[in-house]
């Protein structure tokens, strides 16, 4: 979303006016940066529409009647959840496209997707997968830092300095 926005914000990343009735067409690296970001949302979206709701219902325990209700309400959820965005972007982000510009309208989905993304950052990992999966899962995370060369070491260090300044 982030490179959609942009491409349809920034004047070196979009086509130049038309002139009268002849339009300019775009620059290979225009469309370039507008395809990419396009390929990278379909899967983006590809990868979450299958993946979370065997995520979710693996949360649930079968055996269990609460369970099971608690499980039907999760896909419940969710899938209202999906189609009211689709309903919001078909209605809303189209309006505001055609009538405040397209870098506004790819912009207010884009701010949605930074605050959810910071939003799950917030949550606890444990509450997410549950405390074994995280010490197994940074225990492997550790395993492979070990093993790592000491340049990618140095690599993170920088990472870390640099995202601590930006907070």
């Amino acid at each position: 979303m982030c490179t959609l926005t942009l491409s349809a914000s920034l004047p070196a990343l979009k086509p130049s006016e038309c002139l009268g009735s002849v339009c300019p067409s775009a620059t290979p690296a225009q469309y370039s940066v507008s395809y990419f970001g396009l390929y990278v949302i379909a899967l983006g979206i590809g990868g979450i529409k299958s993946c979370v709701p065997s995520f979710g219902a693996g949360k649930f325990d079968n055996t269990d009647p609460k369970e099971r209700v608690k499980k039907g309400s999760f896909f419940n959820w969710y899938y209202f959840s999906i189609n009211l965005g689709a309903i919001v972007s078909c209605s809303i982000v189209v309006w505001i496209q055609d009538n405040a510009g397209w870098g506004l309208g790819f912009g207010i989905p884009t701010l949605f997707m930074v605050l959810s993304v910071d939003f799950l950052h917030q949550i606890p990992q444990y509450f997410l997968l549950g405390a074994a999966e995280v010490f197994a899962f940074v225990g492997l995370l550790q395993f492979f830092y070990d093993q790592s060369p000491d340049a990618m070491k140095t690599l993170e260090e920088d990472f870390l300095r640099f995202f601590r300044h930006l907070l």
